[in-house]
Order: C-alpha cells, then structure tokens, then sequence
C-alpha cells in the first residue's frame, strides 16, 4: 500500500498552528497527521501521547499486534481472549487508508489523554493513552456483541484475565453438560453455566492458579464446553476411534470395529447400528487422510471431549466416480474399567476447513 508523507517541517508548522487556533478559540480539540516514519516509533518506548498514537497506527499497519490486546485491557478489561481482539482489531482496520487516518485530541479523562482516529467520513473510533512509568501507552479498546453460555465444571471459581468472574454472571448450577443430554451413567459430570456478554468472539477463561481451560462449542446447542486441557498422549486413539465410526457406514469396516471403541449402552450406539450401511456406491479404492485432533479437554477425571477433522477419499473406476469428504466430529468419552469409550457423537463437518468454498479442489 502506498503511503503518503509530510514533511518534518510541514507537521512542525501544522501543529503550530493548531496551537495558536486552540489557544485563540479556547478549545482543546488538537488535529495531527501521522508522522512521516511511523516505523521508527515503538509502543513500548514512546515518550509522548501523540507518538504513542502513531506507533499503535504503525504497527497494526504492519500487521504486528504485539502487546496491543495488554494495552487495551489496561484501558477496558474484559474477558475476551488475546485472538479475539487480534482477529477484531485486524477486521476493524482491514481496509484502512493509514496515510489519511488523523488523530484529534479531545478532552482527557481519569488522567489520560484520548485520541480519535479519523479518515475522510471513516471513524476509527478513539484511542486513549497512559503513562507507565516514563512511557506512554496507547490502548484501543474493542467491545463486542457476543453472547455466551459457558458450561464449566461444577464447583469452579472462574477467572478471566486475572480477575475472578462475577457470580452475577452465573445462571444455573450442577446441571447436566450439554454434551452429555442423551447420557446415561454414575460418570456423568455436573457443570455450572455463565452467561458471559459483550464478546468480540470466545472469552479467555482460567483457574485462580492461571490454568487455561479450553473451550470448544457444542454443535448442537452452541454452549461453550469449558474443561482441563488434556496432553496429546490420546491424540491417535481418538484419531483412530473417529475413523473406525466412519468407516463402517461406507462399508470399509466392521460393526464390531466400532464397539471395541464404544459405550455400546449408550443411546447414540443404539441409533448407530440402525445405520444401512448400504446405499453408499461401491468403490475399490478409499483412504483416511489429514487426520487431525484440533482439541480435547477433560470435563472431569473420567471424561473428556474432543473435536476431530479428517477426509475420506473413495473411488469407482468403472463408473468414472470420485469424491472427498471433508469431516468434522465432536466425541465425548467416558472411561470405563481404565478404558475410554465414544459414549456420546456430534457431527460438526464446519471444523473442517475443507469444507470451506475458498479450500475444496473442484
């Protein structure tokens, strides 16, 4: 993108006059335009507000979000997560003329200085600046939209962003995770749910010690099922199990596959087997491929929960037919006798970015 520069002198001259104006009509409105090397400023070394401005300007310019979202939630804490905001400030800014944005100071309030950020009839919004220290810091809140339900493990006191979450927030407790609904079993675990508002996109949630939890939304209800991150030492079991649930209903392998990794007691298992497994086209040539875990946490010591992606090619030569699917799976386990079995499944074909119009090969 092309950028155009003012001079040394010409930004010397026009805050000169924006001084004499302030001065001769009383107001404390100040109008600046970028400076001609932004690049040279940095966020965490400048040494006046309106520097602090431009090195925020330059470097979401530059695609570089580094310690943007701290300064932010220095200024507006809330409970989005660090992606959030990025993937938010990255939209707000996505189409932005950086060469015509300029700052106006308006009054300050609490100490410190705000900024608006304006380009021709684009507003940008506002930006305020602190000191830290000797340094000035330039934080540019976002405030989502969003809206959701969090299913936590029962008992949990909830943190975001080092600050505990308000019991306000919480609306039902001990009640059945979504997940689990057509469940049956002593193992089922009890959740509380919060209802967590004005989101830019999934919050950042955690432990009073600083653990994570990690979160995926269920495919069904659209809750957020918060739980412990689990290590990767199950990943290829889970590949593997996902897999096996495929395979059967394209005829590339067996019922009894299946229950070797399944709650064979459990409603979606009974359903399973109802499946006709034989209105898929007959095909000499199938394969799993770009098999992948994206997340799995534990809700409890005894079950966990994990989304899965993968595609499944086949092929018929004499009829001249071949296809992809691209496919997305939520399993929850349950472990029974040291052994952990799909006691409940969701279909979720979106996480697959395969199935993505922009990805999928024609």
């Amino acid at each position: 993108m092309s950028r155009k520069r003012i001079r040394p002198a010409a930004a010397w001259i026009s805050a000169g006059i924006c001084f004499a104006l302030s001065l001769f009509l009383g107001t404390t409105l100040q109008k600046t335009d970028l400076p001609s090397s932004p690049e040279s400023s940095d966020l965490n070394q400048a040494n006046s507000a309106e520097e602090a401005v431009r090195a925020f300007l330059s470097q979401v310019e530059s695609g570089d979000f580094n310690g943007l979202f701290e300064t932010a939630q220095h200024i507006h804490p809330s409970m989005d997560s660090a992606a959030a905001y990025n993937a938010a400030l990255k939209n707000r800014f996505e189409n932005a003329d950086f060469s015509s944005i300029t700052i106006q100071k308006t009054e300050s309030a609490s100490g410190r200085m705000i900024y608006l950020l304006q380009s021709g009839n684009t507003s940008y919004g506002q930006i305020e600046v602190y000191e830290d220290g000797e340094v000035y810091k330039a934080g540019y809140p976002l405030i989502g939209s969003e809206t959701y339900t969090v299913e936590v493990p029962s008992g949990t006191v909830l943190y975001s962003n080092g600050t505990e979450i308000d019991s306000s927030m919480l609306k039902e407790s001990a009640v059945t995770p979504a997940n689990f609904d057509t469940v049956s079993g002593s193992f089922i675990p009890e959740a509380d749910c919060y209802e967590l508002s004005g989101l830019l996109g999934f919050p950042a949630l955690s432990l009073g010690n600083g653990t994570e939890l990690t979160l995926m939304q269920d495919p069904i209800t659209g809750h957020l099922l918060a739980g412990l991150p689990a290590d990767d030492s199950l990943n290829d079991y889970i590949l593997d199990a996902a897999e096996r649930l495929a395979a059967y209903p394209a005829q590339d392998g067996s019922l009894s596959s299946v229950s070797e990794v399944s709650d064979t007691s459990q409603l979606w298992y009974q359903r399973y087997i109802t499946l006709q497994n034989l209105w898929f086209t007959e095909h000499e040539t199938s394969s799993f491929s770009d098999g992948q875990v994206l997340s799995v946490m534990k809700q409890s010591d005894d079950t966990m929960t994990a989304q899965v992606i993968f595609s499944y090619y086949a092929k018929n030569s004499s009829r001249d037919l071949e296809r992809t699917w691209y496919i997305g799976y939520q399993l929850t386990f349950a472990r029974e006798d040291g052994t952990w079995r799909i006691c409940s499944t969701a279909i979720d074909n979106e996480l697959n970015p395969g199935n993505d119009p922009d990805v999928i090969e024609h």
